[in-house]
């Protein structure tokens, strides 16, 4: 009787942990699936001007759940800019694009990383920013 028990218990620890560890692995590959979509999508409108200073060149899957997108800063050279500033300011706006924007709703929802590559006039890369769950999940990273 002991070891049928046993037997039974080891056959439903053995198909929960199967059973999690294959939705663990459809999740992951989903997770890509999803972002590569979405990059997909948005490189169809690009290069899109969003103002006077920046373009959205392109945007690519960068695995794992991350998405990143290369933007220009259009009238700034790498050696003109102050990059310490820079960051800062394009890091708080950034995180409250993440938290604040409805189209970014869905990375907020999975939890991923959304990455802001900003090249130069000369498309030298100025400045990369990560915004990752930590950031826009604290209402204290805006400040």
């Amino acid at each position: 009787m002991k070891g049928g028990v046993l037997k039974i218990i080891w056959v439903v620890l053995a198909f929960a942990v199967g059973f999690f560890g294959f939705k663990w692995i459809f999740q992951q590959f989903s997770s890509k699936g999803r972002i590569e979509k979405i990059a997909d999508e948005l490189n169809v409108l690009c290069p899109k001007r969003y103002d006077a200073f920046t373009r959205l060149d392109s945007v690519v899957s960068g695995g794992q759940g991350r998405i990143v997108y290369y933007c220009s800063l259009i009238q700034q050279a790498k050696n003109e800019a102050d990059k310490n500033a820079l960051t800062r300011h394009l890091k708080q706006a950034r995180i409250s694009d993440v938290m604040r924007n409805s189209g970014m709703e869905i990375f907020r929802k999975n939890l991923d990383t959304v990455q802001f590559d900003y090249f130069d006039s000369q498309k030298e890369l100025m400045v990369s920013i990560s915004v990752g769950p930590l950031e826009y999940l604290d209402p204290a990273s805006v400040r």
